[in-house]
């Protein structure tokens, strides 16, 4: 009996090699999946951020906050618009001030683009997601692409829906509404394209901010610092600071990219402005990547 047993041991550990090794099953650990393929790795990086309930608060904040705004200076300007001047009303622009919604829904966008950095961090899916994919700089190019998208719709998402709800506002003040906008002329087209264009800026630094940090409040906290401390600081420094080093920080560099004055004071040409916008780009996503390859999730 004992002789038979180890015979059907013995059986059990050698392989079957009459039949070749696809007669045997492979077992789940033994199974090998293949490689996740760059929109495997979008995907991915939408579905996460998608997943975090501080994106759907955002999702609905930006938009009912951008458009309140919008509503309430278009009240404010049709309560002042019985002084105008008839070249001050030739010169309103209904569809570009619905870009002011734009200070409420830069702001929402960046949160995202910090979680889309900081999250994984927060809640230890980083280990998770770089076992999946080896390839880090694929991952920042991933969240890149999803945080760029991201801002350019829900920038232009929000814009449209702040114009089409002052338009009543404007209609009850007698002023010029949606069909009276100088889509004809280049530097009104130019200004509402190049915001859009620029939306993304400010987002990828706050992602890259939150990958260099590993938080979001560290990241938050960079990104608006950076933004808004030189406007802050320069009323309280000499003019020349302002003029000749301010003007190259990276939200100072965005806003001249859309100015339609190229040549007005305290701003940056267009194309020197382009330049330096996508240097800083350059510099802050680079510093992360390098973070991202040498740190230890």
């Amino acid at each position: 009996m004992s002789q038979q047993l180890s015979a059907g041991t013995a059986a059990a550990l050698v392989p079957d090699t009459a039949h070749g090794p696809s007669a045997r099953p492979a077992s789940p650990g033994n199974r090998r999946f293949p490689a996740p393929t760059w929109t495997d790795t979008v995907a991915a990086e939408w579905l996460k951020l998608r997943a975090m309930r501080a994106t759907r608060v955002i999702a609905w904040l930006g938009p009912i906050l951008g458009v309140a705004l919008c509503v309430l200076l278009a009240v404010a300007v049709g309560l002042e618009s019985d002084t105008w001047s008839a070249q001050d009303r030739a010169d309103f622009d209904p569809l570009l001030f619905s870009l002011i919604s734009g200070l409420v829904s830069g702001v929402m966008i960046i949160l995202l683009g910090v979680l889309a950095g900081a999250g994984e961090f927060r809640t230890g899916l980083i280990r998770v997601t770089l076992t999946v994919t080896p390839r880090r700089g694929r991952v920042l190019l991933a969240k890149v692409a999803v945080v760029a998208v991201v801002s350019w719709v829900g920038f232009t998402v929000v814009a449209v829906l702040a114009t089409l709800a002052v338009q009543p506002v404007f209609h009850a003040y007698d002023l010029p509404g949606i069909a009276a906008a100088h889509l004809d002329a280049g530097e009104e087209t130019r200004t509402l394209v190049t915001a859009i264009a620029v939306a993304p800026v400010l987002p990828l630094i706050g992602l890259s901010f939150a990958v260099l940090t590993r938080s979001t409040a560290g990241g938050v906290t960079s990104v608006l610092g950076l933004l808004f401390a030189p406007e802050i600081a320069g009323g309280l420094l000499p003019s020349w600071v302002a003029d000749h080093i301010l003007i190259y920080l990276p939200g100072a560099a965005t806003d001249s990219v859309s100015r339609t004055g190229a040549e007005d004071a305290g701003h940056l040409s267009v194309a020197v402005a382009v330049l330096v916008v996508a240097a800083w780009l350059a510099f802050f996503l680079g510093a992360a990547h390098r973070t991202l390859q040498r740190r230890d999730a």
